[in-house]
């Protein structure tokens, strides 16, 4: 059922094509479908019969119910339509104000940014890295040239350098991708001494700090290397991996409606909603697959949800929220920045890791609450520490946080769909990166900014096509009874003082004209 040759995809193909139901989703197909699932019973019978005998030997004796659970005739469902946040359309041009309200505050001490200016910035040593593929102005750093353990795989995970196991068997590949193949290749995998290996990715994976997107991006490069030749080996080995990792994830035969041959991908479900990417729902969870951006609609065949596995199965959801992402590590790059400050054009020059640049260029798009709670990478705190201090030094909370905004309203402006074509939320990296920002983006960095330097608490505002940030009162100084005027937000028996980073030569509690009273809401969760 299945050999050490990758053949070509053949047995399954026709039959896929044939499918052409359009289904409810989380819901079989039936007609076309339903012929081929009794063809494929059958094969999964005969697999049964087969392998009865061979389910001993298994590492995780859940494997063996697994494997049947796996051989049984799979199922099809359709393409879920991608979730759209906010369909209000974003300001083509960057909105500026006329002028800019005058708001003081009680003299207090500064924040400790000052004091710590002087600490140089630090990048933690990288792995070589492709020069082409980062900014024009970034510097890659030394090469970390200790040897690599025998047998060992190098890689270099966006700047990381890692070294991981090679597999312990011969990789087991399909001549097909029918049901009981695919089981048949599991049982093999799910034999071999692979925990030594899950060990050593683990370790890996630590040295990185990665989270969970992290995880899943490691275990693919790793399985690109395993089989460098074949896509298709390569999705199940990664598949195989996260699974024996504790993730939530699947594998399932992807059916393009434009003709192409279907093909073995990875789906991973997770905590958070996601937008902007289409999904499929699987006994009510919904399953999102881990390629590329574009690849086109389609149905999916996967092995039907419900498989109640011992407790030592247990899978989590892929957690996707910024409190662990990735260490920054490998190039670092600088960005110049300039904005007016009353009669005066300010200058200065951030560095920043463009490896957790790149890395963010591939996350999904996830609920804003969780870029508002994002911490600012360490080396990118020093970067703005010593950057900033000449232009924050002496100057009251209030004062400081006005610079701030002054800073991020400078940047240049573009919506998304200008600069990419499509929504795209930048974390403060990818900002960097970039040559514009939006409002969401601008308000992250913002955020990020404050929390960092000044120690204040900031919130996300929401409007209609916008989003700005709203800052703790009482960390500026300021009384909120006295700020008649001021755009102003009430959480918690606490007040917030709108900040939008957008605005062009606004100041702190001004809003825009074209949102009326009350139209903001803070973004909680």
């Amino acid at each position: 059922m299945f050999d050490f040759r990758f053949g070509p995809v053949c047995a399954l193909s026709a039959a896929l094509l044939s499918s052409v139901a359009v289904l409810a989703q989380d819901t079989p197909a039936s007609n076309d479908f339903d012929q081929w699932l009794k063809q494929e019973q059958q094969g999964f019978n005969d697999f049964s019969q087969q392998s009865a005998q061979n389910y001993q030997g298994f590492v995780d004796a859940a494997d063996a119910e697994f494997v049947r659970w796996l051989g049984q005739a799979w199922q099809e469902y359709r393409q879920v339509a991608a979730r759209v946040r906010d369909p209000a359309p974003k300001p083509a041009e960057q909105p500026a104000a006329q002028s800019a309200p005058e708001i003081t505050a009680a003299a207090k001490p500064a924040p400790a940014v000052a004091a710590l200016a002087r600490q140089p910035v630090a990048v933690t040593p990288p792995s070589p890295v492709d020069a082409k593929a980062l900014p024009a102005n970034a510097k890659a750093l030394p090469a970390n040239t200790k040897a690599l353990p025998v047998n060992a795989i190098s890689i270099s995970f966006y700047g990381h350098a890692l070294a991981l196991s090679r597999w312990p068997i011969i990789l087991p590949v399909m001549t097909d991708l029918t049901p009981p193949t695919i089981a048949s290749a599991w049982a093999a995998m799910a034999k071999s001494a692979y925990p030594p290996v899950l060990a050593n990715v683990k370790q890996a994976c630590k040295q990185a700090a990665c989270g969970d997107w992290a995880l899943l991006q490691l275990v693919r490069n790793y399985a690109a290397k395993l089989a460098p030749q074949d896509p298709q080996q390569q999705t199940f080995m990664a598949w195989f991996l996260a699974d024996k990792l504790g993730l939530s994830v699947r594998g399932g035969v992807h059916i393009a409606h434009m003709g192409a041959a279907p093909r073995l991908i990875l789906l991973y479900h997770p905590v958070q909603q996601v937008f902007a990417e289409p999904f499929y729902r699987v006994a009510g969870d919904d399953y999102y697959p881990l390629v590329e951006r574009g690849t086109g609609t389609g149905s999916l065949l996967t092995y039907p949800g419900g498989f109640n596995p011992p407790a030592t199965y247990h899978r989590r959801p892929v957690d996707l929220a910024f409190t662990h992402s990735l260490a920054p590590a490998g190039s670092s790059a600088v960005r110049a920045l300039q904005w007016r400050e009353g009669a005066q054009t300010q200058q200065l020059a951030l560095a920043y890791s463009a490896e957790r640049a790149h890395f963010f260029n591939s996350y999904p798009q996830i609920e804003l609450v969780h870029y508002f709670n994002a911490p600012l990478a360490p080396d990118l705190v020093r970067s703005a520490q010593s950057a900033l201090a000449p232009h924050l030094q002496n100057k009251s909370p209030l004062q400081q946080a006005a610079t701030l905004l002054a800073l991020v309203q400078g940047l240049p402006y573009l919506t998304d769909e200008q600069q990419f074509g499509r929504e795209n939320y930048l974390m403060p990296e990818q900002l960097l990166a970039f040559p514009a920002a939006d409002c969401e983006d601008r308000s992250f960095f913002y955020a990020a900014l404050v929390k960092s330097l000044l120690r204040a608490q900031v919130l996300g505002v929401r409007y209609p096509g916008h989003v700005a940030t709203a800052l703790s009162t009482a960390a500026l100084g300021l009384d909120s009874e006295s700020l008649d005027g001021s755009t102003q937000f009430s959480h918690n028996q606490a007040h917030y003082l709108l900040a939008d980073p957008t605005y062009l030569g606004a100041g702190l509690g001004q809003q825009m004209s074209r949102y009326a009273a009350g139209t903001g809401q803070l973004i909680i969760k």
